[in-house]
């Protein structure tokens, strides 16, 4: 898949699930799982390469974020049977591209001071459903981190990558390896998407969770922003992990011209985000 290399024969696996707790702002569209296991293969593997031999140096993905982007976040970069899922969705692309300017709000759990950040964000609409994006987040003036993601309507991660300024190797790619439940696009106003996901290109098996949304009132985009044309509906959302355990709770506005979601609130154990749109451009 994309940049990584899979094992060559099938293996058992005892795993132990744990839950990843983010400590800093991570990229609003994605879903993240991490996990834990023991491998006991019964046949010879391929070695796995690490991320750095399989990928640009950093300094080289940082100077051109957008060529990286269409390099790396394909939907030919996805297992076939993720891309045999999504190809239930024939719609056509709503826009070209659009940039987003945000003013994000942190309240870290146990800390008295909320943190600011501002993050640029360039989505495209590839079709199908499918937006990728690169955004770049800052604190004080200075970079804090970038990211690189391929979303479901931008509310249902698929791939996602986020590099640190002070990387000195592109870090592993989060992706779906499968879907065991899907819903196209906003087929019902309740919507559950069961997938298998983990960090690619490492010696573990995917580990479930579960992404649940609820759609709620519609209004004019220019309460959100402006500049946004059309309706938008409000979509809360919630991710399980593999033992049923709500993990994070989000809420976005769907904007039903355009598409696609964008995420004004986020909440999990380690943190909570609050998020104003400043600035929307469709080009």
């Amino acid at each position: 898949m994309g940049f990584q290399e899979r094992n060559a024969c099938p293996a058992i696996v005892v795993v132990h699930p744990r839950i990843v707790r983010r400590t800093s702002h991570m990229p609003v569209s994605l879903l993240t799982a991490g996990i834990g296991g023991l491998l006991l293969s019964g046949c010879i593997s391929r070695p796995i390469k690490p991320a750095s031999q399989l990928q640009p140096p950093v300094s080289k993905v940082l100077q051109d974020r957008a060529a990286y982007l269409h390099q790396a976040f394909t939907i030919d970069a996805l297992p076939r049977s993720v891309r045999n899922t999504l190809a239930t969705d024939v719609s056509a692309p709503a826009f070209q591209r659009i940039t987003v300017d945000t003013r994000i709000r942190t309240f870290k759990t146990g800390v008295a001071a909320p943190q600011n950040f501002a993050s640029h964000t360039v989505y495209e609409d590839l079709g199908k459903g499918l937006i990728r994006a690169w955004s770049t987040t800052d604190s004080n003036g200075f970079n804090a981190s970038s990211d690189f993601w391929l979303a479901y309507h931008n509310y249902v991660g698929l791939l996602s990558q986020r590099v640190a300024p002070t990387a000195s190797a592109m870090p592993a790619m989060w992706g779906i390896e499968q879907f065991d439940r899907f819903q196209s696009g906003l087929s019902a106003e309740n919507m559950i998407y069961s997938l298998q996901s983990g960090y690619l290109g490492r010696s573990s098996v995917p580990q479930p969770s579960q992404l649940a949304c609820q759609l709620g009132r519609t209004y004019a985009g220019t309460t959100v922003n402006t500049a946004i044309a059309g309706s938008v509906r409000d979509m809360d959302c919630q991710v399980s992990n593999a033992n049923g355990v709500v993990v994070e709770k989000r809420r976005y506005v769907y904007l039903e011209q355009y598409r696609f979601a964008l995420v004004v609130h986020m909440q999990n154990a380690s943190k909570e985000d609050n998020l104003e749109i400043v600035d929307f451009k469709v080009e």
